[in-house]
């Protein structure tokens, strides 16, 4: 998976922000913090309070993710990690260190939906040493010097070229750089202006010029009985086809897929046939 930078670890969508975390620091960092050999699991959104990065080694359980809140016990104590205020708790024989990813948030409260504003870190047996230096860790790999959560407005956020990642596409990146590479696609493949697209925070994207409209949106496929409609294929890719659009899986697993859609009229020589190709290729990085 693509790093995150800037303040994008705390609006990553929940399909991919453990598998993000999980792969942010290596495994010779990671054994130099806690020691070896380290094993690591994805425990996925879905799986209640376990959703987490779930790394272990002799004698150490660890377990990273972000949070809409850290915590607000009067025991806590505040401790500095990575340059950052945050807040450092023993629990029994557990030890949890909350770190602002975002400038002063205690809260997903104050910032866009689906936000998560808190690096959470969780070690048993608690270790102080340990826990700040595994949460240090992970922000050095993924706070890298990089783009701010854009204001929100009524979900709205200012359009932006941003270029999906090779070998990635829009898979990995966060809600607003989705919203960004989705509409930069469509602008370039149907070859309308992008600041005319209205963007919105949680990865959707529409451009309207004229009489021509283009829509694309990344979300998650709630089940894996959905597949039996997938009964196309785009760019290699399994593809549905309705009157909302075309719906695609960008991996094999049941997250993400994207949906896009234009209607016309259209300039004369316009194949919309190789307009979704080279969509989809985009959209899952082969473009």
């Amino acid at each position: 998976m693509p790093m995150p930078t800037g303040e994008m670890l705390a609006a990553l969508p929940d399909f991919v922000r453990n598998d993000v975390l999980c792969q942010a620091v290596d495994d010779a960092r990671m054994t130099g913090i806690i020691g070896g050999p380290v094993r690591r699991e994805v425990r996925p959104d879905g799986s209640g309070d376990l959703a987490a990065c779930h790394i272990v080694s002799p004698g150490n359980d660890i377990e990273i993710t972000t949070t809409t809140s850290g915590t607000s016990s009067s025991d806590a104590a505040e401790v500095l990690v990575h340059g950052k205020r945050a807040r450092l708790e023993h629990l029994g024989d557990r030890t949890e260190v909350s770190v602002p990813v975002l400038p002063g948030s205690e809260s997903a409260q104050n910032y866009p939906y689906g936000v998560r504003p808190i690096l959470s870190i969780k070690q048993r047996p608690g270790a102080d040493d340990k826990v700040t230096a595994v949460a240090t860790a992970v922000l050095e790999a993924a706070t890298k010097p990089g783009p701010s959560i854009p204001k929100d407005d009524e979900t709205r956020i200012p359009p932006r070229r941003a270029d999906p990642t090779p070998g990635f596409g829009v898979i990995g990146s966060a809600w607003p750089q989705i919203t960004w590479q989705l509409c930069t696609i469509l602008a370039d493949e149907a070859h309308l202006d992008l600041q005319a697209a209205e963007a919105k925070f949680d990865g959707e994207c529409s451009i309207e010029s004229g009489n021509v409209r283009t829509y694309a949106r990344s979300s998650e496929v709630t089940s894996r009985d959905d597949t039996a409609h997938f009964t196309e294929t785009i760019s290699g890719r399994p593809a549905s086809r309705d009157a909302g659009g075309i719906t695609v899986k960008l991996t094999d697993e049941p997250a993400p897929t994207a949906n896009f859609a234009a209607t016309g009229p259209f300039p004369p020589g316009f194949d919309y046939k190789a307009f979704t190709e080279r969509v989809v290729a985009k959209l899952v990085g082969k473009g």
